[in-house]
C-alpha cells in the first residue's frame, strides 16, 4: 500500500488489492480532520471512528446526528452524507474504506442498515487500538493473503461492533424500553445519567439520544418534571415539609428545591400550598 499523504500528524494510506469477497481501499488516521463541508457521495462503504472531539454526521436515510467520542460513523454506498466537528479546533479520527460482494450480502441480508448509521464502541483505547491494526497492515507489501485478511478483519471488526450495540439494548420493545428508563430515571435510589445507562445496558451518549429520540425530551428534563409532579402532589398532601420533600425527591437542600419548584410552576413551594 502506498503512503499518499503525511502531516500535521496525519497517515493516510491508498491502493489495498482486491481479494475475492472485496477489498479495503483506503484507510487513515488523522489527528485535525474537518470533516466535509460539502455533500458527497461514495462508491463504497466507509467507517469513521471519531476518538476524540464532537460534531455531526448528516444523510438523508438517518437525518442529523451528534457525534461525540466513541461514535462510529457507518457510510453506505450512494448515500450523499456530510459530517464534521463543530466549533474550529477539528477532531481526531481513523477511516476505513471497503467495498465487495461480502459487505453487499451483509446489507441485503439486514445486518447493515443505512438508517442505523451510528453505532458507538468504547473504551476509545481498545476501538482505536482495533482500527488502528488494520492501517498498520496496510503499510504491508499488498499481497493476494494480506488483502484477504484486510476484508476479515474489517468482517470481525463489524460483527464487534454490531454486538456492542446489541447489547445496548436489552429491550427489543421500545415501549418496554422506555418503561425500564423512565422507571431507572424516577426511582428514590437515582445516581445519576451514567448509572441508569448502564443499568439499560448502554453508553450515556447512547442512551440520552435513544431516550430523546423514543420521548421527544431528554433525560434530564424528563427526570426533572417528574419530580415537581411529585413534590406537587406531596405538598397537596400536606404530610411533609418542604425540607422533607427536598430530601426526599433527592434535591441539594431546601433551597434548591424552592428555587426549581418556582422555576417550574411560577411559584414557590409555601404559596402553592395555599393555593
Amino acid at each position: 500500500m502506498d503512503l499518499v499523504e503525511s502531516n500535521r500528524e496525519e497517515i493516510v494510506y491508498s491502493g489495498y488489492g482486491r481479494s475475492p469477497f472485496g477489498c479495503v481501499s483506503a484507510c487513515g488516521h488523522l489527528r485535525t480532520s474537518y470533516g466535509l463541508v460539502n455533500y458527497r457521495t461514495l462508491k463504497s462503504y466507509a467507517l469513521v471512528y471519531v476518538f476524540a472531539g464532537e460534531g455531526f454526521y448528516e444523510d438523508p436515510d438517518s437525518g442529523r446526528s451528534l457525534i461525540h467520542s466513541g461514535d462510529v460513523i457507518l457510510v453506505f454506498p450512494g448515500t450523499p452524507h456530510r459530517y464534521g466537528p463543530l466549533g474550529e479546533g477539528g477532531w481526531s479520527e481513523i477511516y476505513l474504506l471497503f467495498d465487495g460482494a461480502i459487505f453487499d450480502t451483509w446489507r441485503a441480508q439486514g445486518v447493515l442498515r443505512p438508517e442505523e448509521a451510528i453505532l458507538h464502541a468504547e473504551p476509545v483505547s481498545e476501538w482505536s487500538r482495533r482500527f488502528s491494526e488494520i492501517l498498520q497492515g496496510s503499510s504491508a507489501p499488498s499481497t493476494s493473503g494480506s488483502n484477504l485478511r484486510a476484508v476479515c478483519q474489517v468482517q470481525s471488526l463489524l460483527a464487534d461492533l454490531l454486538s456492542w450495540r446489541a447489547s445496548e439494548s436489552h429491550f427489543d420493545d421500545e415501549a418496554a424500553w422506555i418503561d425500564r428508563a423512565a422507571a431507572l430515571l424516577e426511582a428514590p435510589s437515582y445516581q445519576g445519567l451514567s448509572a441508569v445507562a448502564s443499568q439499560m445496558g448502554a453508553s450515556p451518549d447512547s442512551f440520552r439520544k435513544r431516550f430523546r429520540r423514543l420521548t421527544g425530551r431528554t433525560a434530564t428534563d424528563y427526570r426533572a418534571a417528574y419530580r415537581i409532579n411529585q413534590a406537587c402532589v406531596l405538598i397537596q398532601e400536606g404530610r411533609l415539609r418542604d425540607a422533607q420533600i427536598a430530601d426526599f425527591l433527592g434535591f441539594c437542600d431546601a433551597a434548591h428545591f424552592s428555587k426549581c419548584f418556582k422555576k417550574s410552576m411560577g411559584v414557590a413551594p409555601r404559596p402553592f400550598r395555599g393555593q
